[in-house]
């Protein structure tokens, strides 16, 4: 347990077999209660971090609200239980809808559709193995809807919800405004990037996100609390980086669709990714999924804008320059 400044606390949230190795867990002490941000998955490594840490506070389940900023596992996967203890559970409401859906058939048929137009059917990638699965809430809880510009407030200071979408399609950050900071969630991380996935048609995940990256700048943060990693000291620095990152991955891209690699699988296995393995047979399937989602959404920013073409084969997505 480690206090940032006064009333704001984080911890290690440890992620098992994870590239991620860790969430930062962080604990807002207010006049009358607390919250907490994001839960871990659905284990008991989580489990233990998430509980003893309230202990060793003393935040009682019964003055405790929990802030789900996104859908992903590892920040909702106690969320569940949480409630069922005691606490209140809020999230956005794009992000609700789709935190209510991770155990459903639906969801299910959603990433299957995917796999297939991305072309990994050939890797044996399903839902059920994957991570986002596996250790999602195990009950849904029930959930209280923010919108941006609502507050939750802590007595001293407040916080301030802000729509920061483009990791997933309705990311939420908590802003204090007092003192010029925001708890960032996966949005802006510092050593690693994050992962910007395609989602659905219609959602320009990498064009929205970009947008959210000058929103950020736009407040005159003076630090942002990430979800992994490091405390960002400098997020102009970090925000000017990430640009670079995604201007560098779309020409990647485009220049891999010039040499005739035309479906998702085919430009995700040539792109370079800091993953220690010795080819595109070698990664993990959770991670072949990441990346292949994360090339999807490069290529959807530049067919978007004209630059290649889309076209449906088989039931698989092809690539070509326009």
């Amino acid at each position: 347990m480690h206090q940032l400044e006064e009333g704001f606390y984080t911890f290690p949230i440890p992620l098992p077999n994870n590239p991620l190795k860790a969430l930062n867990g962080y604990i807002i002490l207010g006049d009358t209660g607390a919250v907490m941000i994001d839960t871990g998955f659905a284990m008991d490594a989580c489990r233990e971090a998430v509980y003893g840490a309230l202990e060793a506070l003393g935040v009682s389940f019964d003055k405790l609200t929990v802030v789900l900023t996104h859908l992903h596992s590892d920040h909702t996967g106690l969320a569940g239980e949480l409630h069922d203890r005691g606490a209140k559970i809020i999230a956005g409401k794009t992000e609700s809808w789709w935190i209510r859906r991770l155990r459903t058939e639906e969801m299910a048929q959603g990433f299957k559709t995917l796999i297939e137009r991305f072309d990994l059917d050939r890797d044996g990638i399903h839902y059920y193995d994957n991570p986002g699965y596996k250790y999602a809430p195990q009950s849904t809880p029930e959930l209280d809807i923010v919108e941006e510009g609502d507050r939750i407030e802590m007595g001293r200071f407040s916080l301030e919800v802000v729509d920061l979408p483009g990791h997933t399609p309705g990311l939420i950050g908590l802003y204090c405004r007092e003192r010029g900071c925001l708890f960032g969630a996966d949005h802006i991380l510092d050593k690693i990037t994050p992962n910007i996935s395609y989602w659905q048609e219609g959602f320009d995940s990498l064009g929205v996100y970009l947008e959210m990256l000058e929103k950020a700048r736009a407040m005159k943060l003076k630090r942002v609390y990430s979800a992994h990693r490091n405390v960002i000291d400098d997020p102009d620095r970090r925000i000017d980086e990430l640009v670079a990152h995604h201007d560098h991955r779309l020409k990647e891209v485009f220049e891999i669709v010039g040499q005739g690699h035309e479906t998702v699988r085919e430009i995700a296995a040539r792109m370079h990714w800091e993953l220690r393995a010795a080819g595109w047979d070698e990664f993990p399937k959770a991670q072949k999924w990441f990346a292949s989602s994360e090339a999807m959404a490069h290529l959807e920013y530049l067919h978007l804008r004209g630059r290649l073409n889309r076209t449906l084969i088989d039931g698989i997505y092809h690539y070509s320059h326009a």
